[in-house]
């Protein structure tokens, strides 16, 4: 999409290809059918529609149907997390995992070092426990 825009001449205000965030924001626009958005709730402007409500529900719904669907996220049990504190910095301790050449799977708690610098290395869980 972002290609043919390009070839029809359309680009940013700084010559760029438009991006695909902005292709989208500008297909699921409402303004397109005179509508203003104030606090949460949409408006008649004081403008004309540049597209037909007819148009704009035919470019959500074919959207709609494209749209891939996002990955549910897996939960990870990770029993020391909100319990830890860096003995080095006082920052929290968070967890994260990485699987293994094998799929196993490994469970590292580290150092956020929001506190600023820190020194401390990754800590693999078995090592805690």
């Amino acid at each position: 999409m972002a290609e043919f825009l390009a070839e029809l001449g359309l680009e940013t205000k700084n010559r760029t290809p438009l991006a695909k965030a902005s292709i989208s924001r500008m297909l699921t626009n409402q303004a397109y059918l005179g509508l203003v958005k104030y606090k949460g709730e949409y408006h008649e402007g004081r403008f004309e529609p540049i597209l037909s409500a007819t148009l704009f529900e035919a470019v959500q719904n074919v959207l709609l149907r494209r749209a891939k669907p996002r990955k549910s996220k897996q939960r990870h049990d990770f029993p020391f997390t909100g319990l830890l504190n860096c003995g080095e910095c006082g920052s929290a301790i968070t967890a994260q995992f990485s699987r293994g050449k094998c799929g196993g799977i490994y469970r590292y708690y580290r150092c956020t070092k929001k506190k600023g610098v820190c020194s401390q290395k990754y800590l693999q869980e078995k090592d805690l426990a």
